[in-house]
């Protein structure tokens, strides 16, 4: 399923404000074990931030189609036939990073500067997404 959300970056990227995310099943349960790995690896030490993994790709729109303009801070659910009001904008090292309690997704513009980056999903937000289109729940390691 794919999810739009809004995006900042630095001055240097313009004024591309919203990401899409493709979150299969699959993928949801892969981010909430690397949730509860981070959450070992901060409770071990404190000064760990995050897991970051290359080639986890968003995508990052000036503009939201009709119908789908998120709220800050929320994910929304997207069709898969949604049209476009425009091509996405062309990215490189696209990386996700998941510390203790969140995932974010960054990326670079590919032949330019700065760096985009979306809002903060949440590990219970994730959660109610890996219910939603049918995950199942998985025992999670003790951070303690």
């Amino acid at each position: 399923m794919r999810f739009i959300c809004k995006c900042t970056g630095d001055e240097d990227i313009g004024d591309y404000n919203f990401a899409v995310v493709e979150l299969s099943t699959g993928v949801l349960d892969w981010l909430s074990t690397q949730l509860a790995i981070a959450k070992i690896l901060h409770a071990t030490n404190p000064n760990f931030y995050c897991l970051e993994y290359f080639d986890y790709q968003a995508d990052y729109y000036r503009d939201a189609p009709p119908d789908y303009t998120p709220e800050d801070g929320e994910f929304l659910p997207m069709g898969a036939h949604v049209e476009w009001p425009e091509e996405e904008l062309r990215t490189s090292a696209p990386t996700v990073c998941i510390t203790a309690d969140s995932v974010i997704w960054k990326g670079h513009p590919k032949h330019g500067s700065g760096q985009f980056e979306t809002a903060t999903l949440t590990e219970e937000t994730l959660e109610a997404f890996n219910a939603q289109l049918g995950g199942k729940p998985e025992e999670k390691p003790n951070a303690n």
